[in-house]
C-alpha cells in the first residue's frame, strides 16, 4: 500500500479547521493555535495525527481487508482455515458377496463421472450444455466399510 499524500492533506486541513474553531471558543488557546505563528510542537502533533488518519481512511475506502481480517479472525477464526477441495462419496460393496468390514486405504483416488452430474439448470434450447469436467479425489485417512444396512422393512 503506498501512502497518498492525498489523505494527509484532507485531514490536516480538517485539524486547522477544528484548530480555528477551538480558537474561537478557547481565547487562552488561540496562540497556539494561530496559523502564522502557530506552535511548532501542536504543529508536528497535529501533522503526526493527520498522518495517522490519513492512512486509516485510506485503509477503510480500500475496502479494509487488513482490518476485516483481524476482526473476523477474531469472531469467525475457521472461515480463515484453509478447506480442501471436498465431497461426499457413496460406496456400495456387493451386500450378498461381502459379510467382513472393508478397508479403503488412505490415498484411493475417486473420479467423478461427468455424466453422472446433475445440474438442474434450465437452459434455453439452442444453448450448449458443456459437461463439468470429471474431478479426483483423494483420501486422506483409512476407512472401514462395515456391512451393514439401514432401513424400514
Amino acid at each position: 500500500m503506498e501512502f497518498e499524500e492525498r489523505y494527509f492533506r484532507e485531514e490536516l486541513d480538517y485539524l486547522r479547521q477544528l484548530s480555528k474553531l477551538l480558537a474561537t471558543e478557547k481565547p487562552h488557546l488561540a496562540r497556539f493555535l494561530a496559523e502564522k505563528d502557530a506552535d511548532p510542537d501542536i504543529e508536528r502533533l497535529l501533522e503526526g495525527v493527520a498522518f495517522l488518519t490519513g492512512n486509516l481512511r485510506q485503509k477503510i475506502e480500500d475496502e479494509f481487508p487488513e482490518l476485516t481480517h483481524g476482526l473476523i479472525k477474531m469472531l469467525w477464526p475457521n472461515y480463515l482455515r484453509p478447506v480442501p477441495a471436498m465431497t461426499l462419496i457413496e460406496y456400495t460393496p456387493d451386500m450378498d458377496k461381502s459379510s467382513v468390514p472393508v478397508l479403503i486405504p488412505r490415498n484411493e483416488q475417486f473420479t467423478t463421472n461427468a455424466g453422472e452430474i446433475r445440474v438442474d439448470e434450465v437452459l434455453p434450447s439452442d444453448a450448449k450444455k458443456e459437461e463439468p469436467p470429471p474431478c479426483t479425489f483423494t483420501l486422506c485417512r483409512d476407512i472401514w466399510l462395515l456391512p451393514v444396512r439401514l432401513g424400514a422393512d
